[in-house]
């Protein structure tokens, strides 16, 4: 069997215009109140389109909240296994969402998994498409084989990204939760990426 190598997550990871155009930054956050206030301030504004897809919008009513999502990013990253980046504009430091890489363990192979999430006034202008692939090429370069992004099937924004970057559609998993906002069932795209299919741009 094919063992993954363990990976040591960098603290900080800043896109060159080879993934992108260079215009944001990755960063780990500390888990401080201020930086638990940035969370909380973007989950507010954002919730009502937040809560239609995750699950932790309905859950965030104070701020300690955040400070306690904080403290279990420091601890993911710290043991290797989860990486949450904050991300920030490179020109204006402004928050824009964040992006992060979660080590997942099936029966017979390691994989990592991509998720995101964007707050609205910044999206549009291809941050979260450069977050990702700063992401997947970490993960590809250190010896990653697969890589994975999941979306409901009705987020068609979340969609665009895997598609944009190449990501095969695996398949549809019906039924994979339910989703009060809809009041109804969710089904569940799986893209994937290959360290074979995976191509640093010149």
């Amino acid at each position: 069997m094919h063992e993954i190598k363990k990976l040591q997550l960098p603290k900080e990871i800043i896109p060159s215009s080879k993934e992108g155009n260079g215009r944001i930054i990755l960063r780990i956050p500390d888990a401080t109140f201020e930086n638990a206030q940035i969370v909380f301030d973007a989950v507010i504004k954002n919730k009502e389109e937040f809560r239609k897809w995750l699950p932790f919008p309905d859950k965030t009513n104070r701020v300690e909240d955040s400070f306690s999502f904080l403290l279990s990013v420091q601890k993911g990253f710290e043991q290797n296994e989860r990486g949450e980046y904050f991300i920030f504009e490179k020109d204006t430091g402004d928050f824009c969402g964040i992006a992060g890489m979660f080590h997942k363990k099936a029966v017979h192979h390691d994989y990592w998994e991509i998720g995101y999430w964007q707050i609205k006034e910044k999206c549009g202008k291809g941050y979260m498409t450069e977050a990702v692939q700063a992401l997947e090429k970490f993960l590809f370069e250190n010896g990653v084989n697969r890589v994975e992004i999941r979306n409901d099937t009705r987020n068609i924004a979340s969609a665009n990204i895997p598609k944009r970057l190449g990501y095969h559609l695996d398949g549809v998993l019906r039924q994979t939760g339910y989703a009060p906002y809809f009041n109804d069932w969710c089904n569940t795209n799986v893209w994937s990426k290959l360290k074979s299919e995976y191509r640093q741009k010149d």
